[in-house]
């Protein structure tokens, strides 16, 4: 039987200033320091992963990214979901960030109205959700809370 031990405890260490995340826990084996995937699931390592405030501009365009939460993906298949709802009287359309199979960044739409959500591949990445909002009050903008 083989020893392995946890690092989560150094990752959540070196993140707490930078609101680190990691998609799903990390056990390195002790005999050769070689880490491997338990699961999939984002696990918030710090009290910097809560609800975001982003502004989607006048004039209806969309807005530049709005940066949250950091977190690690430890497997190809590894997911991150957004989750936003509106906080001014204007209804928004919202885009969450996730990468491709080729680790480039995509867009996703997270739907548009009052609030919404959506599940992004994110993959083996490092790096920081980000949305982008757009008013559909093109005189007024608009504003949402996200995570």
């Amino acid at each position: 039987m083989k020893k392995t031990s946890r690092v989560i405890g150094t990752i959540a260490a070196l993140g707490l200033g930078a609101g680190l995340a990691l998609a799903g826990p990390v056990a390195a084996n002790a005999s050769t320091g070689q880490s491997a995937a338990t699961a999939s699931a984002v696990t918030p390592l710090s009290g910097d992963c809560k609800w975001r405030n982003a502004v989607g501009p006048i004039g209806g365009g969309w807005s530049g990214a709005s940066t949250g939460c950091n977190y690690i993906g430890t497997t190809k298949n590894t997911t991150v979901t957004y989750v936003w709802t509106k906080t001014s009287d204007t209804e928004s359309c919202v885009q969450g960030k996730g990468f491709n199979a080729l680790t480039a960044p995509v867009w996703q739409s997270a739907g548009c109205g009052d609030g919404g959500s959506t599940t992004i591949l994110w993959g083996n990445v490092a790096g920081a959700k980000q949305v982008k909002v757009k008013s559909l009050a093109v005189a007024t903008g608009s504003t949402i809370n996200w995570e």
